[in-house]
């Protein structure tokens, strides 16, 4: 009977060092485990918790393009053309303002205090330009001005209003050179005091 009871003593003391020894050596580990004892590449994407990590705790410059996200840096461009928009408003007697200049056409609009001036040049020879302008004035009868094959030179100025004076227009213009560049627009036009407008968009490529 002594002999049980020493054996069951021990075994108590045996299982209660035993229990202190683990709680004691995980309390440790949770303690002493930092990020110089995680191998590389030892987290994976299973063992953290959904939702764990949040945007503060991510470095942005460190990521990447997201394969899809790459058109939309390229918004501005469809199939490799430009999409320029033209908004210009200025006060009677302002200077001239280029509103484009893409693929060797120019556009310049100034504002005086009668009208609005729409001039187109270009910065290659021998290239071809026309114009189409319907007035709030006369919806029938469209003004029409073009310089065929390569009559617009360098050192010609075409006016994309075709001698109207702004005030209600919309314009359709197509330019090319023989470089094989080409650009087409839209652009409305109001004159008034004291301020002009003109807005659109220029596709060139």
């Amino acid at each position: 009977m002594q002999q049980s009871s020493r054996t069951a003593r021990y075994a108590a003391v045996a299982a209660t060092l035993a229990l202190i020894v683990s709680l004691g050596g995980t309390s440790y580990a949770a303690v002493r485990i930092g990020t110089a004892q995680l191998k590389d590449n030892a987290v994976t994407s299973v063992k953290v918790r959904n939702g764990a990590i949040t945007g503060a705790d991510v470095a942005e410059g460190s990521l990447g393009t997201v394969p899809r996200a790459t058109r939309a840096t390229r918004a501005d461009s469809v199939g490799g053309n430009a999409i320029t928009k033209i908004s210009f408003r200025a006060t009677a007697n302002t200077a001239p303002t280029v509103v484009l200049d893409a693929r060797g056409l120019v556009i310049t609009a100034m504002c005086t205090i009668s009208e609005l001036t729409l001039v187109a040049t270009t910065t290659k020879e021998d290239s071809y330009i026309s114009a189409a302008v319907v007035r709030d004035s006369n919806p029938g009868d469209p003004l029409q001005l073009d310089l065929e094959g390569s009559d617009f030179d360098v050192a010609d100025s075409f006016d994309l209003l075709v001698g109207d004076d702004g005030d209600t227009d919309h314009v359709d213009f197509a330019y090319s050179a023989p470089d094989g560049s080409v650009a087409t627009g839209s652009i409305d036009t109001d004159e008034g005091t004291p301020s002009c407008l003109a807005v659109g968009f220029v596709t060139s490529g």
